[in-house]
């Protein structure tokens, strides 16, 4: 019995080891906003936070549009009943790991330190928002904590875009209250 439990919590270890990591998404909205009423938005420039890069950005926007068609606002150059801004950062933070202690016989230097790795971690995050127009004030926001920028590939970017981007936006729009 006791070797099955430990079968068990290794097969879960080694799942959650293969499993691909999941962005974390939260939502938030203004409680006192009827989003009945919302009928159409437009796009407002994001002040210099865009993806970093350009495709990705290009990516971001027809996520966003799609999403928002899908939930029957339409898209109009002025007059609109929201504005859209997303926001969007990328880093990387190297690390260096000396897991041995021990050292290794070079010929030419006598002893180098074994067990040296470097790597990384990745963050970022996705910000969009949704504001009234007419106030100013921000309506809705869904934030998704997903690095967006290091895969070299545009189309895995560009799916994972639209994963994330479909997520934030399947409770929208927010229940009546």
């Amino acid at each position: 019995m006791r070797h099955r439990g430990v079968a068990i919590l290794m097969g879960v270890i080694l799942l959650a080891l293969v499993a691909p990591a999941q962005a974390s998404i939260d939502t938030g909205f203004d409680p006192n906003v009827d989003f009945a009423r919302l009928q159409t938005y437009s796009w407002k420039d994001s002040g210099g936070q865009e993806a970093p890069n350009p495709m990705t950005e290009k990516r971001i926007h027809m996520a966003v549009d799609k999403e928002l068609a899908a939930k029957g606002l339409k898209k109009v150059e002025a007059g609109a009943d929201l504005l859209v801004m997303t926001a969007a950062s990328s880093s990387t933070l190297d690390r260096t790991n000396a897991e041995a202690y021990g050292v290794t016989p070079n010929n030419w230097f006598g002893f180098i330190p074994s067990g040296h790795t470097v790597g990384g971690s990745y963050k970022g995050a996705l910000v969009v928002s949704l504001i009234d127009p007419r106030t100013g004030k921000l309506v809705w926001q869904g934030i998704a904590h997903e690095n967006l920028g290091v895969d070299p590939n545009p189309e895995k970017i560009g799916k994972k875009v639209f994963e994330v981007v479909g997520k934030m936006f399947e409770k929208f729009p927010p229940p009546k209250k």
